[in-house]
């Protein structure tokens, strides 16, 4: 091969790199919510022939200050959201290597003893936030990786600061879910998102249910000890909800003590088995924070037809009628409560 070939097909190779990086950018930039915008990322991402897998983390402070306070991993909860393709890894089992790239702030590499397979770690973290995320690339051998990220510098800072900006935009600022104002705004969205992750994940999920927890007298408990202490019990509520629910599933706070999950499942019963499963969890947990509280459970499942504040509204009537008449934890369907006198 004479060097006017070499240099053409060189040529042609950046050119088929730059616009590649345009065709993603242009994708990434037409996402309205983070949720899709990973979504199309991991997309991107997969059809890479240089990539074999996709992941992507979310990161918490646990004591819900800023991401830039942590000085180790105590303080970080780190669950897997979503791989491509799924391979049932196990979300409980974190590289120290993503651990590094969060306390680092810089994406970190990690070669595998097994298959030489090479790993990296790229954080996207909003500093005076509580909440980020890691991204997950396989790498088939080393100089595929060096290769790849050399030329998609400008993708990956796009999908960066977007990502940033939804965060800021979509998260409560004290426990890291998804605050009221994004569910409000775009709960068929989550709800189709949460069908795809579940679906990705081999779940056969057709319908989400949506189910609101409230922490009864959050509101009073705040007034009378303190917002601090309110806090320090809402941090560790969210917490248990996480630990409590599949990764696949969604998690919002919209008001003091009120949460929201959304449940991909087929139908009530298995909604309802998950919800009676973190009922008996909260009966039965001692820590300081949880215990003698009361949770009252109100869900029902999400109509496309509808809109989201009609169902929300209905959500939180069921709640304050189950506030007006239940002293202990319970669980309703929002048939249940409706059909209360």
């Amino acid at each position: 091969m004479d060097m006017k070939t070499t240099n053409y097909s060189e040529n042609n190779l950046v050119t088929l790199q730059l616009k590649f990086n345009l065709a993603v950018i242009t994708k990434l930039s037409l996402q309205t919510d983070s949720l899709s915008l990973t979504d199309t990322m991991l997309h991107a991402l997969l059809a890479v022939p240089a990539i074999t897998s996709v992941s992507i983390y979310e990161v918490h402070q646990t004591k819900g200050t800023s991401l830039a306070t942590i000085a180790d991993i105590s303080h970080l909860s780190i669950k897997l959201l979503r791989e491509m393709p799924w391979v049932a890894k196990d979300g409980s089992r974190i590289s120290e290597f993503l651990y590094q790239s969060v306390l680092k702030q810089t994406y970190c590499t990690e070669t595998s003893k097994a298959d030489k397979s090479v790993h990296i770690y790229i954080p996207v973290l909003l500093a005076e936030s509580s909440v980020g995320h890691v991204l997950h690339l396989e790498f088939k051998e080393e100089s595929a990786l060096h290769g790849f990220i050399n030329n998609k510098h400008a993708m990956f800072d796009v999908f960066g600061n977007l990502l940033k900006l939804f965060d800021k935009l979509e998260r409560d600022t004290l426990t890291g879910f998804f605050n009221g104002n994004s569910l409000e705004k775009s709960l068929h969205n989550y709800c189709n998102q949460a069908i795809k992750s579940a679906k990705e994940s081999n779940r056969n999920a057709e319908q989400v249910w949506i189910t609101a927890i409230r922490v009864a007298q959050m509101q009073n408990i705040a007034l009378e000890r303190g917002q601090r202490y309110a806090d320090e019990i809402l941090l560790n509520i969210s917490y248990f909800l996480e630990k409590s629910f599949r990764n696949t599933d969604l998690f919002f706070r919209r008001s003091i003590g009120d949460f929201y999950v959304l449940l991909p499942c087929n139908d009530e019963i298995s909604a309802r088995l998950a919800l009676e499963r973190l009922m008996a969890n909260l009966e039965t947990e001692t820590s300081t924070a949880l215990a003698n509280h009361h949770f009252h459970i109100v869900y029902s499942v999400i109509k496309p037809e509808l809109t989201p504040m009609v169902q929300l509204g209905e959500l939180v009537q069921g709640l304050n009628k189950l506030d007006a008449v239940k002293s202990r934890s319970v669980i309703q369907s929002i048939n249940e409560v409706r059909t209360q006198t």
